[in-house]
């Protein structure tokens, strides 16, 4: 890690910090994952109904 950072010209620290916080999902990508996750749901029902 202490390569990557001196690569980077970065300190540990500031990699870090950076880390956690890509992993903190937004409120907008949060609401935008439900609405990908019932479209999905309702795409699957669609996909399920036997047409004549």
């Amino acid at each position: 890690m202490t390569e990557l950072a001196a690569v980077a010209n970065t300190s540990r620290k500031s990699y870090y910090i950076w880390l956690k916080k890509r992993q903190i999902k937004t409120q907008q990508e949060i609401e935008n994952a439900k609405i990908l996750a019932a479209i999905r749901q309702i795409e699957k029902r669609h996909l399920n109904v036997s047409t004549p």
